[in-house]
């Protein structure tokens, strides 16, 4: 019986051996694919990088962008606001004062330039007997 256990042992130990083997073939193949999958995730991580501050530097961009066309369509709302009273008044002031073509640029200057609200007509009075 000693032989059969003897022998049982020697293929036990084949077994094993070859077992073994196969493991650290697995092994040496899982750490290959390991270190390929981390070289490719550092190379992500950093395109990750650049693509998240090139959005950031774009919403930025694209902020002041709005704020500097929101200040022009102000700008433009106010104006067209003057242009309409002094369209709407032009008969007005032309029938009451007698204002001329350049009379009225100086008024629209002038309102313009000083961002008041949109003027009554009391104040509109007022400013050209001031000319």
């Amino acid at each position: 019986m000693s032989d059969n256990t003897a022998n049982d042992v020697g293929r036990w130990t084949v077994s094993q051996s070859k077992d073994i083997v196969s493991i650290c073939q697995h092994v040496s193949h899982l750490s290959s694919t390991i270190e390929s999958l981390k070289s490719e995730l550092s190379v992500q991580q950093k395109k990750y990088k650049d693509v998240s501050s090139c959005i950031a530097s774009t919403k930025k961009e694209a902020a002041a962008e709005r704020e500097m066309l929101a200040s022009v369509r102000r700008q433009y709302e106010a104006l067209l606001k003057v242009n309409y009273m002094l369209c709407c008044y032009s008969s007005v002031a032309h029938n009451a004062f007698g204002i001329n073509l350049f009379q009225r640029h100086r008024v629209l200057k002038f309102f313009v330039g000083t961002k008041l609200p949109f003027p009554s007509l009391p104040l509109l009075a007022s400013f050209i007997l001031s000319l």
